[in-house]
């Protein structure tokens, strides 16, 4: 047999290893990262209006970040005017299917820094 065809087959074979670990290393990092991850946040609570509130929050880097809110938990609070542009503190996970939000699970107002 030729030497083309050792080093056709090497080729052959280095990919199919290298292909196989970029497949085991993606499932590995997707893994426990798809998962909901709890998080503490606090910053400004800004409530954008476009039909229906959305809501974001500012934290003390100037980031932002989409916060999805049930309304019992904003209605328990007094209701969007009484949140918005308040200081505030949440507990929440950041959802597989959105990663660049983060679902509100408590929501707490800093009465000490209005």
């Amino acid at each position: 047999m030729s030497t083309r065809w050792y080093v056709k087959v090497a080729l052959v074979l280095t990919a199919s290893v290298v292909m196989s670990a970029a497949s085991t290393a993606c499932t590995a990092v997707s893994g426990p990262i798809a998962s909901s991850q709890r998080i503490s946040l606090s910053g400004w609570l800004n409530v954008i209006w476009n039909g229906e509130p959305h809501f974001m929050l500012i934290d003390d880097r100037g980031t932002a970040i989409r916060l999805m809110i049930d309304d019992a938990l904003i209605q328990s609070l007094g209701g969007v005017q009484k949140v918005n542009r308040k200081r505030v503190t949440i507990t929440g996970e950041r959802p597989a299917e959105t990663p660049d939000a983060v679902r509100v699970l408590s929501l707490e107002l800093d009465t000490e820094r209005e």
